[in-house]
C-alpha cells in the first residue's frame, strides 16, 4: 500500500524512535544546520462534545512534547508533536517534516512510514485475533 506524504508523519509518530533516528541520519546532511524555534512540553485540552446536548466540554489535558525547527539553508521548517515527553521522537519528526518539505529523502521517509503502518496493522490484527477467541455468542448463554 502506498503512503501519501501528508499521512507519513502520522504513521511515523507511532514508529520506534530508533527507526526514526535511522531516517534522520539519512536526510540530516542534506538539510544543513537546524535552528530550534520552539521546543518543550505542553498541555493540550481534550475537547468532547456532549451527544445529547451538543455542548462542548473538556475531559482534561494531555501532556505532549513539541518541537519546531527551521533549516535556513533549505528555507524549510518542520514540526513534530508526540504524546508524552519523548523529546527525541518530537525532534526526529520535526526533522523528517522539514525533509519532506525540502524534498530530501522522500522515498526513504515514505518507505519508513509504510513499514510503520504495516507493523501497526499486524499488531492490531494479532490483538483482534486474541479478542475474537474470547467472544461469546449471546444465544448460547
Amino acid at each position: 500500500m502506498v503512503v501519501e506524504p501528508l499521512e507519513a508523519l502520522g504513521h511515523l509518530a507511532q514508529a520506534p524512535v530508533e527507526a526514526l533516528e535511522r531516517l534522520v541520519r539519512q536526510v540530516r546532511g542534506d538539510l544543513g544546520k537546524g535552528v530550534v524555534l520552539r521546543e518543550g512540553p505542553a498541555l493540550l485540552p481534550l475537547p468532547f462534545r456532549d451527544g445529547r446536548r451538543g455542548g462542548l466540554f473538556y475531559l482534561g489535558e494531555a501532556l505532549v512534547y513539541e518541537c519546531w525547527l527551521r533549516f535556513p539553508e533549505r528555507g524549510v521548517e518542520g514540526y513534530g508533536l508526540v504524546l508524552g515527553e519523548d523529546r527525541e521522537k518530537a525532534r526526529a519528526l520535526a526533522t523528517l517534516d522539514a525533509a519532506l518539505a525540502a524534498g530530501v529523502g522522500v522515498e526513504a521517509i515514505l518507505e519508513g512510514a509504510r513499514a510503520s503502518r504495516e507493523a501497526r496493522e499486524a499488531e492490531d490484527e494479532a490483538l483482534w485475533k486474541k479478542v475474537n477467541r474470547t467472544r461469546l455468542e449471546v444465544e448460547t448463554l
